[in-house]
């Protein structure tokens, strides 16, 4: 009789406090909770190399709204991840050929330990993500690699219900073989090394700035990192003292910026000597916080006096090289000289 009570109580622990196997992964508990951004679930995988990645528990029939999950998993150093999706039914709105084009539900799968500003793996576009219903035909075709030991899975709901099944991945880690080829994960791009930030670039971004508890990015000694440049960005001229007029890149040994924000051109009335710069945009809007008299990104040409007295004419354009010469100036004349003309006009009339 004892014997029995034992295995009865027993019987009721587990199936009040039931334990998942440490092989399955969850992005919503069974009460539809999860890590969000700031705080993402993180799990060391290090005693097995396959794994199940599952939307919400077996006892769900839908994933819940109004969720932003993540989990970042780390497996073993030296390794990559296989990623296979074997379920997937988010809702969202795809081409015929299944290519997402609006997602209003959408997972994204991170070449990195956090989903900030890291790199989406391989066929994942960073405006949409995944989402549409994978055919029965098409389970276990999906594959997706990671180039390191690192990955970050990203299940966002909106605030409708759409009663969707939410998908199933299965995870396999292998010794490190760049299955991927090309650039993806070249060990000279900060691909594999353990620990190192598979940057993105700043169209790339996923969260605002007040979402990221540190600024990503991993800067070696002497290089700067990437992650406020422009995806197919502008190039500009870029010197700390040349002509402002005329101006002759060849003659000046002047270099070249490349995926840049804007170009601008700077100098002050005295000196006569220019300036020229590729901006990020970060940097653009800080400078044009900086200017006095100036309170807002403008395109063009502007003047203002500095905290010495001197008159400084700013210049900023968004089209390759346009920060050369005296084009720039010639929109924002023409401009003055018609409203003036305009409004002689006006007054002789």
């Amino acid at each position: 009789m004892r014997t029995f009570v034992i295995l009865f109580i027993f019987c009721l622990i587990r199936v009040g406090d039931p334990q998942l196997p440490d092989s399955v992964i969850l992005l919503q508990n069974k009460n539809g909770v999860c890590n969000g951004i700031e705080t993402p679930e993180e799990k060391w995988l290090q005693d097995r190399d396959v794994f199940q990645v599952f939307s919400q528990t077996v006892e769900q029939d839908f994933y819940e709204s109004d969720r932003n999950c993540v989990v970042s998993l780390v497996g073993k150093v030296g390794y990559q991840w296989e990623i296979r999706v074997n379920k997937f039914d988010v809702e969202g709105t795809t081409s015929p050929d299944g290519v997402p084009i609006q997602c209003n539900d959408f997972v994204k799968i991170y070449d990195s330990l956090r989903c900030d500003n890291a790199k989406l793996l391989k066929g994942i576009n960073f405006k949409t993500g995944l989402c549409g219903t994978l055919k029965e035909s098409e389970i276990g075709q999906l594959i997706f690699t990671t180039c390191a030991n690192k990955l970050t899975i990203q299940f966002k709901t909106d605030v409708h219900q759409t009663f969707r099944r939410g998908f199933a991945f299965e995870l396999k880690q292998y010794p490190w073989s760049n299955p991927t080829g090309g650039p993806d994960c070249d060990p000279d791009l900060n691909g594999i090394v353990a620990g190192v930030w598979r940057d993105g670039t700043f169209n790339e971004f996923q969260n605002t700035w007040n979402e990221q508890p540190i600024i990503p990015g991993y800067v070696s000694s002497g290089t700067e990192t990437d992650y406020d440049k422009e995806i197919d960005g502008i190039q500009c001229y870029e010197c700390t003292s040349c002509p402002v007029e005329p101006f002759d890149p060849k003659k000046d040994g002047t270099a070249k910026g490349n995926n840049c924000y804007v170009c601008s051109k700077v100098w002050d009335d005295e000196y006569y000597k220019a300036m020229r710069k590729c901006y990020t945009r970060t940097n653009y809007l800080s400078v044009i916080e900086s200017i006095r008299e100036i309170d807002e990104p403008f395109l063009g040409c502007q003047k203002t006096v500095d905290d010495f007295g001197r008159s400084v004419n700013y210049c900023f354009c968004d089209s390759d090289l346009c920060n050369k010469s005296g084009r720039m100036m010639i929109s924002y004349v023409v401009t003055s000289l018609t409203l003036c003309i305009s409004v002689l006009y006006t007054l002789i009339l």
